[in-house]
Formats: structure tokens, sequence, C-alpha cells
């Protein structure tokens, strides 16, 4: 049961990982292309992602939730795998 759980949050935190990495190279690239002015992206004080733009160029800051967010993945799809791993334990006895 355990094991499962480890590799339920493991998978989940890669996915979660990939996923918000992907998402914000994506908005990255489509601000600088589309010359977005300055923003941030985030919840409260939660930072995901920071966009600078003035006249010499930009900048592109990731933040804390990039770390956060994954952990937070992992640990949800960790409590999927025991949620439904007890909820199916009662069919697998009675297919024996």
């Amino acid at each position: 049961m355990l094991k499962g759980f480890f590799m339920g949050c493991m998978v989940g935190a890669i996915s979660t990982m990939l996923i918000s990495v992907s998402m914000v190279m994506i908005i990255a690239v489509i601000a600088v292309v589309s010359d977005w002015e300055s923003f941030s992206l985030g919840l409260g004080s939660i930072q995901l992602m920071e966009h600078k733009s003035n006249e010499s160029g930009f900048t592109f800051e990731t933040g804390e939730g990039l770390f956060i967010l994954p952990v937070l993945g992992g640990l949800l799809n960790g409590l999927g795998v025991l949620f439904f791993r007890s909820r199916l334990s009662p069919l697998r006895r009675d297919a024996n």
C-alpha cells in the first residue's frame, strides 16, 4: 500500500512538473513574440512566473510556485491511489 502511494506521488509530481514547466515556457514565448508588457502569474503570494519587458529587452523569472505545484500534484495523486485502492479492495476479495 505504501509502495503504491510513493509511486503515485512520483508519477503525479513528474507529470505535474512537466505540464507546468511546459505551460510556463509556452506563456513566456507568447509574451515575447506578442510584445506583452510586464506581468506576473501566481496565486496570492505564491508566484509561478514573472515577465518584465523594457526598451532594452526582457527578463523572465520563475517563482516558488513552480516547485510547490508538482509537490501538491504528487501528493494528490498519491492520495488518489490510496483512496481508489481501498475502494477496490473488496472487489478483489470477491473475485477470489
